[in-house]
Order: C-alpha cells, then sequence, then structure tokens
C-alpha cells in the first residue's frame, strides 16, 4: 500500500532498518531513508521524534526553520536536524532530496557541537559534495 504525501511526487524509497542491541547501544546506526521528488505543498512539521536526520539537496531548494532560524538548504547543501527538538522544512518549488533518520547514543552532544559551531546544521556545498556518496551508501544499504 503507498503513502500518500502532499507535495511528494516520486519517491525511491522508504527503505528500514532494524540495527541489533549492540548497534543502539555503541554506534550511529541508519532508521529509514529515501529519495524524494518533491513540490509545493509539501511540509513537515515535528515537534518531537527519536531520532536524528540528514537531508541532502540533490536539485532545487528546500526550506528550514530549525531553532529560530529560517533558512534554504539549495542544490548541493546538506542539514543535519535533530528531530528531538521542533523542525519545520518544506518546498515552494521542484527538488530532489536524499534523506535518512538515524540515531545513537551519542549523536546529540556531536550534533550540539555542530550547532555551536554553525548555528543551524546547514552545511555548504563542501560538505554536500563529500557527504553525498556516504549517503548513496547508506540509503543503497537499506534497500538490501
Amino acid at each position: 500500500m503507498a503513502i500518500e504525501e502532499p507535495g511528494v511526487l516520486w519517491r525511491d524509497g522508504v527503505y528500514f532498518y532494524a540495527a541489533s542491541n549492540f548497534a543502539k547501544q555503541h554506534l550511529f546506526y541508519p532508521m529509514w531513508g529515501a529519495t524524494y521528488e518533491l513540490d509545493s505543498p509539501y511540509r513537515i512539521r515535528r515537534d518531537y521524534m527519536d531520532a536524528y536526520m540528514i537531508q541532502y539537496v540533490a536539485r532545487g531548494a528546500l526550506h528550514f526553520k530549525l531553532r529560530g532560524h529560517h533558512f534554504v538548504a539549495k542544490e548541493g547543501e546538506l542539514v543535519l536536524l535533530a528531530c528531538r527538538e521542533k523542525n519545520d522544512y518544506w518546498s515552494e518549488g521542484t527538488a530532489r532530496v536524499k534523506w535518512f533518520h538515524f540515531n545513537g547514543r551519542e549523536v546529540g552532544p556531536l550534533l550540539e557541537r555542530i550547532y555551536e559551531t554553525n548555528g543551524s546544521g546547514h552545511m555548504s556545498t563542501f560538505f554536500g559534495a563529500r557527504v553525498e556518496p556516504l549517503i548513496d551508501d547508506i540509503l543503497q544499504g537499506l534497500m538490501q
């Protein structure tokens, strides 16, 4: 049965992964992910989810409201979200986004350090270009 999400034009996934107890206690581990082709009215407003998320904008742009900041992640850029915090993101035009949720005991402190360093988890194309192949590998691994 297909899940209908307003603004999702096409998707590859959603693929799920069940981590071992060892991974949950000691490692970072992916939970689920996909590639979405989006358009307006796609919007996610979340107050809390027990996970973190990486979104890579492969084409177009995605708007974000995180920690009181509004910014636009453009093609080739990356965003790290703490879904345990209020977050809001949406598409105002067509965009392709590769994303996955992940978790792990030490993710919170690491992401907090990243937020302290750059304010929002929004990473430039410098980081995006290096991380995209890794995201592709993770999504490929979720498919198996």
